[in-house]
């Protein structure tokens, strides 16, 4: 008989999510450890537990819509995107732009 039980390894054991029927003691196993998705952090890593992670998810719930709008998407890459067209100007380009409006003393 072969089942697959999700775990996770942590401080050199394997904890299982599920206690499978009808394996007995000493059964042989192959573990096979899976790459991290991308995106998903494990909490139980940080010591969150799933209460915590649920009261997370509402307080995180009320700003998703608006962090996910397309608009938004220029905050990903704020590095790169402050240099693009909404770059802030030098106090020194600024007032070049004015002349008059500003002396510079």
């Amino acid at each position: 008989m072969q089942t697959t039980i999700e775990g996770i390894y942590r401080d050199g054991k394997i904890e299982l999510l599920d206690v499978p029927a009808g394996v007995a003691d000493e059964t042989r196993v192959l573990v096979t450890f899976l790459a991290p998705e991308p995106g998903k952090v494990n909490l139980r890593s940080r010591s969150i537990d799933a209460h915590q992670a649920a009261e997370l998810r509402a307080r995180l719930g009320t700003i998703a819509a608006d962090w996910d709008r397309p608009e938004m998407d220029g905050y990903d890459d704020h590095d790169n995107a402050r240099h693009g067209p909404v770059a802030l100007l030098s106090i020194e380009e600024y007032l070049s732009g004015h002349v008059g409006a500003f002396a510079v003393i």
